[in-house]
């Protein structure tokens, strides 16, 4: 559920709003303030109090005594589409010969990756200034970390 990744968004009312998912086996089905507190052993004045957040931040509606509406994944906010760009074999050779075809990590010369620098989703452009040779354990080791190797120098293996 997408709320659940929020930072804004206190850990009870987090649980209490994982509670009521969790209880709410039909659309619009009761789960009592009585029964989110003995789930979670959170007093009921104070699982009333985490509810009114809940609904003050739109997670949930309040559609009657004790029925909730949910907000679910729907109604977050649209994650922007990302699609890894081609870098171009010219561009890969052009990387590795300048790298003198070795993983500038460790040193190793098998299975070499042209590695983002920025990474695609920070930013980072498939262009020469910002690619950099290493191996496939190096390239997965660096994953989506701003690091470049090239500045340390060639590594021998």
């Amino acid at each position: 559920m997408w709320a659940l990744g929020q930072q804004e968004v206190d850990p009870l009312e987090k649980f209490v709003l994982l509670c009521i998912c969790d209880n709410a086996q039909e659309p619009f089905s009761s789960v009592s303030v009585a029964s989110i507190a003995r789930y979670t052993s959170i007093p009921e004045d104070q699982v009333k109090r985490l509810i009114e957040c809940l609904e003050d931040r739109r997670l949930i509606e309040v559609a009657g005594r004790d029925r909730f509406i949910l907000a679910f994944e729907g109604d977050a906010p649209a994650k922007p589409s990302y699609r890894k760009k081609v870098i171009s074999p010219r561009v890969r050779l052009s990387v590795f010969e300048r790298d003198g075809y070795a993983c500038l990590r460790c040193g190793s010369r098998a299975d070499l990756r042209a590695d983002h620098v920025v990474p695609e989703v920070q930013g980072g452009e498939a262009t020469e200034e910002n690619l950099q040779t290493l191996c496939a354990p190096c390239n997965s080791w660096k994953g989506t970390k701003t690091v470049d190797f090239r500045a340390q120098g060639r590594r021998t293996a």
